[in-house]
């Protein structure tokens, strides 16, 4: 698009057109029409467009503050070239960074460097790295190594749903020069990848890599491979050359059995006969190529039809551009008569600007069309039209399953006190079914404001982290207005750190719903990847020795299977040196014992608090892992626990600590328990007791103490218990004990911390009324006391530690001291911990058994 169609398009009078030029400019990154955009976010009348072009603006700063940087780190290490190591640690610290724009400049600082110094920091990052313009970067970086053996490592990305992604992994292939990519890229000639023009681009950019002989080369090896579609793709990439010297190969296909792929051959060769060329010509192989993109299903007449709605629409921005006094004749002549959907949402739309034009019955027959984005269009000009009774016509659409026609159904009548707008949006913002719904109706809140802007603080705060973006970048917008105080005191109790313009980007343009609404996509067809023949041969050794071990393995397993039933059969008694007496103890158990799995965690809110750069990923993760560990204890019939220790803080703390969304988290996936730790005073003291009823963690704590009444406050439990049918636990939990050093003065008024001892004594001394007791302590200390309570044998089976400082070495084991078991967590900067416990608790002794599972690992 050149410079004169985008200023004629952002001075159209057609608002999705304007919206298109951003969202064109910004998919393309198009730094250069910044002003352009900028004077479009602060002068157009359309708040619609106002909001897009402002979320433009934020993503084109960032990348003009990022150029800038990427230069003054280039000339940084222009000086420092005569310290490598200086540049070397320079560009690991980068790497290494939270913040991913020096991730970015890292992948290309190596480049500039030498690449393959830094390639087993990069590859250890791009298995988890979840931003995707790092992950482009990394890719491109290990391309840029020009080693073939990463060849493997790549291929997958040529299936990520991210194009730029896909871009990538084409760019790296060419840098990498390796043959073995080539059928995997042809491949995506017959995907859905194919529709995108810069993918396009990108493949033909890496066929000039290899001269014409050798394309055809890999294309007639590709003719003989078992997929059809693989056989497709290199078929219509075979015919874009016309030759002559195509024809034997193209014949043999003119009898497939896939009815495609014959007729395709077939209409190739009457082509070749009729003007073939004798040899292979690169420029022509290319055109034919790319021709190839651009042909309708339809041929000439379904172009030809494209091209006379184009027409129109031009005509109808040139009518209402110049204010012609034909506009309204055509505009109602077009209404009447015009089929194509899309000359029909302009038409609709330009109602919106010639008044005369809207006719109500007209539109009215509109609003029953097939076509959601006409409907919704129809009910966004009827919401302008005066003096018509609008809540009798537009009523049925409040329900509408639609997400764009019942957004604009409600905008439309905004001014009729009596519809409830604030309920209409929080039933849309309720449908868990559609995504959409929810963004449509934060769109809504933008146009009607009022008291629906209330709806947006709990969406600044979800889950969803789209949604979230969402809702915090239009109570940025709505913030603009002085007079909306609403939108500026949500926003400054927001603790969460201002995003990236690429971050809401992402979002707000890449997922945005200005097209098609809710209406379902199809699905795209997967391309199947074929391996070369030095593949095939390197497979065919692997399944051989693949089928050895399966047989040895298989050997193995019925010899173990006949040795633990002679030790079930046999009567002697089972030493606990005899390691298949050990397996037959785990398994073979008294049926009053209970096996548990226990899982704790510890210092969240590093990397899930509304701060943590990746918190949604890691709450997926951790939510991840527990629902597993859940599912599969009540598959094995295992008791299942879960507690948290806290979050530790090493200063005193800051008002800025909040730890609310870590606690309200780990009650959404329901933790049995929680202790806390000094980072987590201010919530606990200040906003816990004002939780809804439906927060249901305990939050448990024995030694925290009112000064006035010298109890444990009423807003924590003393402990935790629960029952099974054999067992019974209890748990217990000792807060930091440094804690009276780090709370604000006003809180040391009224709490403190005492002495744990006693208080452990009294809440374990309760029985379990006949049944065995499995007793637990939760310790939120760092340091020796979980070893001292140990010592003085306080009667707890488990203690649950939360480490030893950052500056002491951790345990590698888990540690039984005085009978106790002491399980530990870790402290580390960044960076938040998980703990697996596999027991099996012993009726007849009331302990531990021996056989047991530990381990510990950051989230």
């Amino acid at each position: 698009m050149d410079i004169q169609s985008i200023e004629k398009l952002l001075t159209s009078p057609f608002e999705t057109d304007r919206i298109r030029v951003i969202y064109f400019a910004v998919k393309n990154k198009r730094t250069d029409l910044h002003s352009l955009i900028k004077n479009t976010a602060d002068n157009d009348e359309s708040v619609n467009v106002r909001y897009y072009a402002q979320k433009a603006c934020e993503l084109f700063e960032e990348l003009l503050t990022e150029q800038t940087r990427e230069k003054e780190l280039d000339s940084e290490l222009e000086k420092k070239k005569s310290g490598q190591t200086a540049v070397r640690d320079r560009i690991l610290e980068l790497l290494n960074s939270e913040a991913p724009e020096d991730r970015i400049l890292a992948a290309k600082a190596a480049v500039k460097t030498r690449v393959s110094v830094f390639l087993d920091a990069i590859l250890k990052k791009i298995e988890t790295e979840t931003d995707e313009s790092v992950l482009s970067a990394f890719i491109k970086a290990v391309g840029h190594s020009k080693d073939k053996s990463y060849t493997p490592i790549l291929l997958k990305y040529l299936k990520h749903p991210g194009a730029e992604i896909v871009l990538s992994a084409i760019e790296a292939f060419s840098l990498l020069d390796d043959a073995r990519a080539f059928p995997y890229i042809i491949g995506l000639l017959h995907s859905s990848r194919a529709e995108s023009e810069t993918v396009t681009a990108a493949i033909t950019g890496y066929l000039t890599n290899y001269p014409p002989d050798k394309i055809h080369l890999f294309l007639v090896e590709m003719l003989n491979y078992p997929s059809e579609n693989m056989v497709e793709a290199a078929l219509n990439a075979i015919c874009a050359f016309n030759c002559k010297r195509s024809s034997e190969y193209i014949q043999k296909l003119a009898g497939h059995r896939n009815e495609t792929i014959s007729g395709r051959a077939k209409a190739a060769m009457e082509s070749i006969n009729l003007n073939g060329l004798d040899e292979f010509d690169f420029s022509v192989f290319i055109e034919n190529l790319i021709a190839s993109f651009d042909e309708a299903p339809g041929g000439d007449a379904e172009e030809q039809a494209g091209k006379e709605s184009d027409r129109k629409i031009d005509e109808l921005r040139e009518l209402i551009s110049g204010s012609h006094p034909s506009a309204e004749s055509r505009i109602t002549e077009l209404l009447k008569s015009e089929t194509d959907p899309r000359v029909l949402g302009y038409a609709i739309s330009a109602c919106r600007v010639v008044h005369g034009a809207r006719n109500l019955m007209t539109l009215k027959k509109f609003l029953s069309h097939p076509d959601d984005r006409i409907r919704a269009n129809a009910i966004e000009v009827l919401g302008e039209t005066e003096g018509i009774d609008l809540h009798n016509i537009l009523k049925p659409f409040l329900t509408d399953e639609n997400n764009r026609v019942r957004a604009n159904a409600v905008i439309a009548l905004k001014n009729y006190p009596d519809v409830d707008h604030c309920s209409i949006l929080k039933t849309m913002i309720g449908d868990d079914q559609n995504r959409l719904m929810t963004v449509s109706a934060i769109y809504a809140i933008m146009q009607i404001k009022g008291d629906t802007v209330e709806l947006l603080r709990p969406l600044a705060r979800d889950r969803n982290e789209e949604i979230k973006v969402r809702a915090v970048s239009a109570l940025e917008f709505l913030a603009g207005d002085a007079k909306n105080m609403a939108a500026k005191n949500i926003l400054g109790e927001l603790t969460s750190a201002k995003r990236r313009g690429k971050h809401t980007a992402a979002y707000i343009f890449n997922k945005s719903s200005m097209s098609d609404g809710g209406a379902k996509k199809p699905k795209a067809k997967m391309s199947v990847s074929a391996p070369t023949k030095s593949v095939y041969v390197v497979n065919k050794l692997a399944l051989f020795f693949r089928a050895f071990v399966h047989i040895f393995l298989a050997c193995a397993l019925c010899a173990a299977c006949v040795f633990v039933y002679r030790e079930f059969a046999s009567t002697a008694p089972r030493s606990a040196l005899n390691p298949v007496g050990v397996i037959a103890n785990v398994f073979r158990t008294n049926e009053n014992d209970s096996k548990i799995i226990l899982i704790y965690t510890s210092n969240l809110d590093e990397v899930i608090g509304d701060a943590a750069p990746s918190a949604a990923a890691k709450k997926a993760k951790l939510k991840d892992i527990i629902t597993k560990e859940r599912e599969n204890a009540k598959k094995e019939a295992s008791l299942f626990l879960l507690f948290d220790l806290g979050n530790h803080s090493s200063s005193k703390i800051s008002p800025t600590d909040n730890t609310e969304g870590v606690y309200e988290f780990l009650d959404e996936l329901g933790y049995d328990a929680a202790s806390f730790a000094a980072r987590d005073a201010l919530f606990c003291f200040n906003l816990l007791s004002a939780r809804s009823e439906k927060f249901k963690l305990p939050v448990v704590s024995c030694n925290i103490i009112n000064n006035a009444s010298k109890e444990v406050p009423a807003i924590f439990q003393t402990g935790y218990r629960r029952e099974s049918d054999a067992l019974a636990i209890s748990a217990l939990a000792v807060t930091d004990r440094s804690m009276n050093s780090k709370l604000p003065s006003n809180l040391t008024a009224s709490y403190s911390v005492k002495d744990p001892l006693a208080s452990i004594a009294d809440g374990f001394k309760k029985n379990g009324a006949g049944k065995p007791v499995l007793k637990i302590l939760l310790s939120s200390n760092t340091g020796s006391l979980s070893e001292e309570l140990a010592a003085k044998k306080t009667g707890a089976d488990i203690i649950i530690d939360m480490g030893h400082g950052p500056e002491v070495s951790m345990l590698t084991n888990y540690q039984k001291a005085n009978g106790t078991l002491i399980l530990p967590s870790k402290i580390k900067k960044g960076a938040a911990y998980i703990g697996r416990f596999e027991f099996i608790y012993e009726s007849a002794s009331k302990s531990v058994g021996e056989s047991c599972k530990w381990r510990l690992s950051e989230l």
